[in-house]
């Protein structure tokens, strides 16, 4: 009953995020509230960029935006008069951030998908656009396996999946479309709460349960090195850091966080002869990452380091170089008006507003319970030391 609830609330929830972005999108919303927004600029964050394929489970949907949608991006951010930038340039324009100056936008890729280079590549360089790959280097190395897709094709090719946990062993029945989904879903979150070595080991006993070869998948999803050297070629293109095994780093320990911080520079280096300045953490929500792993990213001597912190660009932001936010670019709101509301960067706005909102509220509340608890404790020592009471 819990896990319908939760997948209705988040159909329910997606449904509402795609009536606002239309709502948010029309340009003249957008004209309205644009003279209102202080922001300076956007990192736009991206995943796979390919042709919808059928055949599929929808857990993965939000990582996956079409070649089409990509296009709209980039139209949609030179139709705003955004400057579209490296990540190289973010620091100056933070820096140099001023009243009447352009906003500037930066466009990055996560764990170095193959489709970046077959689908993504063709439309950023036809528009003559830089853009930012970080790269896992255990994908590009084709030894560590992306276990959120692991999940869906193991769903999807087995009748049955078990999969041990720290509350035991866990069944599980794939043998319809619809049990598939719901099954996938709730091994979806299991291994997301997992910690390393944990989910490694779920991974391979999913993976084997459904015959899948871990780096057959890996290979087909990730480029090797030589692609990533036939990218780094093109205009326009940088290459950066997302750590060597896609690891939650909140839960290692400090010198294994140095380690997936800093060996991917040297791989990278050795690799393609690149020096990668910029850093994506893994995940890169709160809990994923937190100012031990900024401080980290910082001591390894990357220019920037990007979450997947939902925000745009404020001046502010030149104090927290390694803790940088992004705008991600959901497979669940393609549509044009949708891109228009991202791209204007209201919804982000909006929802900071909102939080600082409730985050005043809540301190409000917290400050007059504490009144009132001062008050009774006077009023209770004024009692005792009453006349009365002597």
């Amino acid at each position: 009953m819990s896990q319908l609830l939760h997948r209705a609330a988040s159909t329910a929830r997606i449904a509402a995020i795609r009536s606002s972005l239309s709502l948010l999108g029309l340009r003249g919303v957008r004209q309205l509230a644009r003279g209102s927004m202080d922001h300076v600029g956007m990192i736009l964050m991206f995943h796979h960029v390919a042709p919808p394929r059928s055949g599929r489970l929808s857990i993965n949907r939000g990582l996956e935006v079409t070649p089409e949608t990509l296009d709209r991006v980039v139209s949609s951010l030179m139709a705003q008069d955004y400057d579209i930038v490296p990540m190289d340039a973010v620091p100056e324009r933070l820096a140099q951030a001023s009243a009447g100056r352009r906003r500037f936008a930066a466009l990055t890729f996560d764990d170095g998908c193959r489709d970046t280079l077959l689908h993504a590549a063709p439309v950023l360089v036809r528009h003559g656009v830089p853009f930012t790959i970080y790269v896992t280097t255990g994908f590009a190395s084709g030894h560590v396996a992306p276990w959120w897709h692991v999940v869906e094709r193991a769903a999807l090719a087995a009748t049955s999946l078990t999969v041990e946990t720290n509350a035991g062993r866990q069944w599980f029945d794939t043998a319809s479309p619809f049990k598939k989904k719901r099954a996938a879903e709730a091994l979806q979150g299991i291994l997301w709460r997992a910690c390393e070595p944990m989910r490694a080991q779920q991974t391979a006993a999913l993976a084997a349960q459904a015959g899948l070869d871990l780096h057959a998948l890996t290979r087909e999803l990730y480029m090797d090195w030589r692609e990533l050297v036939e990218i780094a070629a093109l205009p326009g293109c940088a290459i950066g850091a997302h750590t060597e095994s896609h690891a939650r780093l909140a839960d290692l320990d400090e010198a294994a966080v140095m380690q997936e911080i800093g060996e991917p520079r040297d791989v990278i280096r050795k690799r393609l002869g690149i020096e990668a300045r910029h850093f994506s953490y893994p995940y890169g929500v709160a809990g994923a990452c937190e100012q031990r792993e900024f401080t980290l990213a910082r001591t390894a001597g990357f220019a920037t380091a990007v979450t997947t912190r939902r925000g745009v660009l404020t001046q502010t932001d030149i104090a927290g170089l390694t803790s940088l936010p992004r705008v991600p670019i959901n497979g669940h709101y393609q549509r044009q008006a949708m891109i228009d509301a991202l791209v204007c960067g209201l919804p982000m706005v909006l929802a900071a507003q909102t939080r600082a909102l409730l985050g005043a509220m809540r301190d409000g509340a917290r400050h007059q319970r504490t009144l009132q608890t001062d008050r009774a404790a006077i009023s209770s020592r004024r009692q005792f030391h009453s006349p009365e009471r002597l």
